[in-house]
């Protein structure tokens, strides 16, 4: 009698192939690669509408440097306009630029015969983008017929990118 070896097998546990695993790889990384991009997307999103509420709040809050009287004294198509009140309202709009550094120009039209006349600003206007004022036209008619804060989103100008607000002054 012959001893037979019996004969073993081993089952083998079947190995992940290479492909399979790189293939859950690369749908990994497309996924966080994905929630990345999101992310970046919500929090961008989210800058700017601070940014946005910032800049109408720093507009709104003009209404607080200017007395009642002297919102009376322009807000009535008012055709002269004594010249301390104009330089009040220059030297305080000039005072909140120096102390603001995101407010580049400062300046207040008033109704004047159905269009609007500027009266102070914070720069002498050769200081101002020529095309700048009529650009912003629209908006400023907006703000001073309708009597609501405008946003004009971001504008590219030959001295940067800026966002406009224009807020009507209010008697308190």
């Amino acid at each position: 009698m012959t001893d037979a070896i019996p004969a073993t097998t081993t089952a083998s546990v079947a190995a992940p192939s290479v492909q399979r695993v790189r293939r859950i790889g690369g749908v990994l990384l497309v996924f966080v690669t994905a929630l990345g991009f999101l992310y970046l997307f919500i929090a961008w999103n989210r800058y700017d509408q601070f940014e946005i509420n910032k800049a109408i709040n720093l507009g709104e809050t003009v209404n607080a440097l200017f007395p009642s009287e002297t919102v009376d004294l322009i807000s009535n198509d008012a055709t002269e306009i004594s010249a301390d009140v104009v330089h009040g309202m220059q030297r305080t709009l000039t005072r909140l630029r120096n102390t603001n550094a995101s407010i580049a120009h400062a300046f207040i039209v008033v109704p004047y015969g159905g269009s609007l006349r500027l009266l102070a600003q914070t720069h002498p206007s050769s200081d101002i983008p020529p095309d700048s004022m009529q650009k912003q036209m629209p908006k400023m008619r907006q703000a001073t017929f309708s009597g609501t804060t405008v946003y004009t989103g971001m504008q590219d100008w030959a001295n940067g990118a800026w966002c406009s607000t224009f807020t009507p002054l209010r008697k308190d």
